[in-house]
């Protein structure tokens, strides 16, 4: 309210989005509140200074703000499966997204739960079986429903993980712009930092590759382990391929047959045919 000093918006917001997160019913009508008012047009300061712009929710995400809607049950489940999942609830996060978008499939107000939906059934994370198929139609319909610009805005304003992905993968990948792999994998580091699976993937690969980042083979093996770790099957896959194709030897073939083992038991197929080619060619390299 600017008690004591100027206004300050996105502290407010800061402050509002974490006591939300808990689950703070009051915090959760402030953030409504903070986002939705000053339905009138500001005037300019000054000419050149921005665009007059028709409340809170447009300042924060653009002029294409359609079905954006911060009162939503959506909305409210999405910051309950983020809280969830911080705990370590995966589980419980998984099965309240899930949830909310079989009950309003083509209604679904807040797409960064989309997208959350699909890192899991991309990576599994111990908590559903791989399904590549669903993961990418899931990811494909966050990504046309927000466009690069307003997942640049959310990754700015929002101390939000999934957005901090969602931001790295599109501008690594080219979506809405040609490729900003440094810019990319700044995002994927805030998030990787964060704990979340398939960044440290995405961004382990820049480390491995050099792409956008010093080369660092190192650094970018460290990551996969760490994802590996928290059952991502991604990781399990690239770690297995990496320790197959790095030395014909028995020691580094079994520890690719490990992490292709750990990846198929999380249900993914391309770990599971892996993993029975490498166990077949380990027999044969036994017998002789």
């Amino acid at each position: 309210e600017g008690l004591g000093g100027e206004k300050d918006i996105d502290k407010a917001i800061e402050w509002f989005q974490k006591a939300a997160e808990k689950g703070d019913q009051e915090a959760q009508k402030g953030l409504e509140r903070l986002l939705n008012k000053s339905k009138e047009p500001k005037r300019e300061k000054e000419e050149g200074e921005g665009a007059l712009l028709n409340g809170k929710q447009k300042f924060l995400f653009g002029e294409q703000n359609k079905g954006e809607d911060f009162s939503s049950k959506s909305y409210q489940q999405y910051l309950k499966g983020m809280e969830l999942y911080r705990k370590g609830k995966k589980e419980k996060a998984f099965e309240i997204w899930e949830k909310a978008l079989k009950e309003r499939e083509g209604d679904l107000k807040y797409p960064l739960m989309l997208f959350g939906l699909a890192l899991f059934y991309l990576c599994g994370e111990g908590v559903t079986e791989v399904n590549e198929g669903r993961g990418r139609e899931l990811l494909e319909k966050a990504i046309n429903y927000e466009g690069i610009e307003k997942v640049i805005r959310k990754a700015s304003k929002f101390k939000d993980e999934l957005a901090w992905t969602m931001a790295g993968y599109m501008l690594t990948e080219g979506i809405g712009r040609p490729p900003q792999f440094k810019e990319g994998a700044k995002w994927y580091e805030k998030a990787a930092n964060k704990g979340i699976p398939f960044a440290m993937v995405h961004l382990a690969q820049l480390y491995l590759s050099g792409k956008g980042v010093v080369k660092n083979e190192e650094k970018g093996i460290a990551l996969l382990e760490k994802a590996a770790h928290q059952s991502c099957s991604m990781a399990c896959y690239l770690l297995g391929s990496y320790y197959a194709e790095k030395e014909e030897n028995i020691h580094s073939l079994e520890k690719a047959l490990e992490y292709y083992q750990k990846g198929s038991s999380l249900g993914d197929p391309d770990c599971t045919k892996a993993y029975k080619n490498l166990q077949d060619k380990l027999e044969r390299m036994n017998q002789g």
